[in-house]
């Protein structure tokens, strides 16, 4: 299952990858970064007032028109590039760039040379994936909700929530719950990052648990999302309780 705000979708923005305005971005500077024109810019975003652009404010960056690199984009060489530096820079893996550039020699790169940095599954951000019961201890009506969201480049925070869960201690020796994020397998075994969630609770309200973990590398499509009970002083958990994956479009 998944969850997310349509206007973040792919569907925003057909054919091309929606991009963040960050603080001093100008439609001709963004243009400069992704090797187009300001006229196509504005093309694909015929709503945008390029004179008032607001910081968070997304707008679509439509692929390049020759085949070169369906589904990603061209980028030109500057100086002081590196694969490495781009696939942090742009949140791609540096597996992908290296697949989708055989003919180009990473230690010999050249200002002005043009590479393919391709779309690898990561989804449209912010977006958010559902959790579902895995364990018959816990009740069908638990819920718990993963957003995920870029919080800087190269830096993606994963927030956990759930509801009406039991007690830890009530499915073993434990006192706390966990948020894991096994990423989609790229290598293996897979990259496994984990959120502490503590409880919370207003009124009468049920108990939420929560906690973020932020990440290096884009959690692509695919990824595992678990919520397991934890023991603090043991560094032990338990079996899955709530399940899902980031599928976001």
């Amino acid at each position: 299952m998944a969850c997310g705000n349509p206007v973040w979708g792919r569907q925003a923005c057909p054919g091309g990858t929606l991009y963040q305005i960050r603080r001093g971005d100008t439609l001709y500077r963004i243009a400069q970064r992704y090797n187009l024109t300001v006229d196509a810019l504005l093309r694909a975003n015929p709503g945008v007032d390029p004179r008032n652009l607001q910081v968070g404010q997304s707008i679509c960056i439509p692929d390049t028109p020759d085949g070169r690199c369906p589904g990603g984009q061209i980028y030109t060489i500057r100086a002081g590039d590196t694969f490495y530096e781009l696939a942090q820079r742009f949140g791609v893996p540096l597996e992908s760039i290296l697949q989708a550039n055989p003919e180009v020699d990473p230690d010999r790169l050249r200002i002005g040379q043009e590479i393919c940095i391709p779309a690898v599954g990561v989804p449209s951000l912010p977006c958010c994936s559902v959790l579902g019961p895995e364990d018959p201890a816990v009740a069908a009506s638990s819920l718990g909700v993963v957003g995920v969201g870029q919080v800087a480049t190269g830096s993606y925070a994963l927030t956990f929530a759930a509801t009406n869960l039991p007690e830890p201690s009530e499915l073993g020796d434990f006192n706390r719950y966990v948020g894991l994020v096994i990423l989609a397998p790229t290598d293996e075994p897979p990259p496994r990052f984990s959120a502490l969630l503590e409880p919370s609770q207003i009124l009468d309200q049920p108990i939420t648990w929560s906690g973020t973990r932020v990440i290096g590398e884009a959690p692509g499509n695919g990824t595992i999302l678990q919520i397991r009970p934890f023991n603090t002083e043991t560094g032990v958990d338990g079996a899955p309780v709530l399940v899902g994956q980031l599928e976001c479009t």
